[in-house]
């Protein structure tokens, strides 16, 4: 599965997201899962530390799936 996580000051309507994405991307690449997250950890380099990153699984009351 796919999972989207973002930095937002309040909850976006995941719905509203998918419609955006689905515009420009193949279905198979449209995530399932969106989280909001307060800001996404970083490497030293400034990338993305996706080990950090919980898995919806783990965030499930916070997960908007569609």
């Amino acid at each position: 599965y796919l999972c989207l996580y973002y930095e937002a000051e309040e909850d976006l309507d995941a719905e509203s997201i998918k419609a955006a994405l689905a515009k420009r991307l193949p279905d198979y690449m449209v995530p399932e899962y969106y989280v909001r997250v307060e800001s996404l950890p970083k490497l030293d380099n400034g990338k993305v530390n996706r080990k950090v990153l919980e898995t919806p699984g783990e965030r499930a009351g916070r997960v908007n799936k569609i």
